[in-house]
Formats: structure tokens, C-alpha cells, sequence
């Protein structure tokens, strides 16, 4: 027999076999996929009256086990720099495959006056946000810590 003829469905188990240990290692996320402390760096521009300003923002991002979310840190809009206590406005919103929602309003005020969606990777170790609210151009990168 040639060896051809026995490569042929050792290469087929081979693949299916590694299409099989993709299948499991595929991330499946819950809340307790994004529990923890992040350190929080974003990015972008916001609309103001005057036109698009740049913002920046770093802190550090607590998320509890009931899904909610609570920041604090420093933000610099157009040039003014100004200290962040941000709370989520009911819980934060993760689906299974590992994409979610979640609303901020400043500590002790409601309602939220900023909507994000998600995607968490690396099992739960990073979080990429983008800001959804009309006008805003703002992107965060969460990393565990």
C-alpha cells in the first residue's frame, strides 16, 4: 500500500480532531467572566459645541459579582482635566459569546449619560469598550490587574 493512501484519512482526523479541540476552547462569558479589578485606558474625540474635542481617560474599574460596575480615575476633555467616580446604571449586560452592554451616569445621579458595548477576550483577562452615545468617538481597552 502507498503512503498516500494512509495519509489521506490521518490528515482528515487530524483536522477534524483539531476542529474539535477549537470547538472547546472557545470562550463562553458570564458575569463572573469580568468580576474583578481593571485598570482602564480610553481614547477619542467627543462633540461640544465648539466641534470634536480630544478626550483621554484612565482608571481603575471594579466590576461585582451582581454586575455592577463602578470607575474611578482621571479624564482630560478639549484640555481640562477633571477626577472620574462613575457607577453603572443597573447591572452590566453579557451575553455568551462574550458581548455586552453597559451604562455609566456619575456617582450618586442617574439617568446614565454614557452607553458602551463590549467584547471581552483572553477569558476575562481584557475588555475592548466603544462608546455608543451619539456624538462620541471614545474607545477603552480594560485590562485585568
Amino acid at each position: 500500500m502507498k503512503a498516500s493512501q494512509f495519509a489521506k484519512p490521518s490528515f482528515a482526523l487530524a483536522a477534524f480532531l483539531g476542529l474539535s479541540m477549537m470547538a472547546q476552547a472557545q470562550q463562553v462569558c458570564s458575569t463572573s467572566t469580568v468580576v474583578g479589578r481593571y485598570i482602564s485606558v480610553c481614547n477619542g474625540f467627543d462633540k461640544t459645541t465648539a466641534g470634536f474635542v480630544p478626550v483621554a481617560a484612565v482608571g481603575n474599574v471594579e466590576n461585582a459579582a451582581n454586575g455592577d460596575t463602578t470607575v474611578t480615575g482621571a479624564s482630560t476633555v478639549g484640555g481640562t482635566s477633571a477626577r472620574l467616580s462613575l457607577q453603572s446604571v443597573g447591572p452590566l449586560q453579557i451575553n455568551p459569546d462574550c458581548s455586552g452592554s453597559v451604562a455609566f451616569s456619575p456617582t450618586g445621579q442617574a439617568p446614565a449619560t454614557s452607553h458602551f458595548d463590549f467584547f471581552v477576550a483572553n477569558l476575562g483577562r481584557t475588555i475592548n469598550m466603544i462608546q455608543t452615545d451619539a456624538g462620541a468617538t471614545l474607545t477603552c481597552t480594560l485590562t485585568r490587574h
